[in-house]
């Protein structure tokens, strides 16, 4: 049996996948970049359970997963064109359901704060994480 928090994941996963891009779980940060580019998707916090007062049974949680972007070009006007085609797929993947198929009430996204990564002897990464929280309930943390 799969735990409600890991059924979540493997919903948006699966929705990366299928959308065709190139994408990556828990992976460290690479080297090299796909030419069409990476992301990474990290399982995060699912943070402190709120609770109904007097209730046991349901956990509520906020569970921050995080999404990595990466693209790569030796050209900057090519690599920020990469960058914003990429972060645009990404966008039009979580937001195609902003329930993932009833999984979740909902989510937000963080805003990406993008950064350039000299590489040695090769052409410059442009990445950015952003955290996407997304709410949902369970009647049991572990399962």
């Amino acid at each position: 049996m799969t735990s409600y928090a890991e059924t979540i994941l493997l919903d948006i996963y699966g929705r990366f996948v299928a959308a065709g891009m190139e994408i990556e779980r828990n992976s460290v940060v690479p080297e090299e970049v796909p030419d069409d580019g990476l992301v990474i998707l990290r399982d995060g916090s699912p943070g402190d359970p709120e609770r109904l007062l007097g209730g046991f049974e349901t956990s509520y949680y906020t569970h921050g997963i995080e999404i990595e972007i990466f693209v790569q070009s030796g050209s900057r006007e090519v690599r920020d064109q990469k960058y914003d085609a990429l972060l645009q797929a990404v966008k039009a993947v979580i937001y195609a359901d902003k329930t993932f198929g009833g999984l979740v009430y909902g989510f937000e996204t963080s805003m990406p704060e993008p950064e350039t990564i000299p590489v040695e002897g090769g052409a410059a990464i442009k990445a950015a994480s952003l955290v996407l929280l997304v709410e949902y309930e369970t009647n049991n943390p572990l399962g």
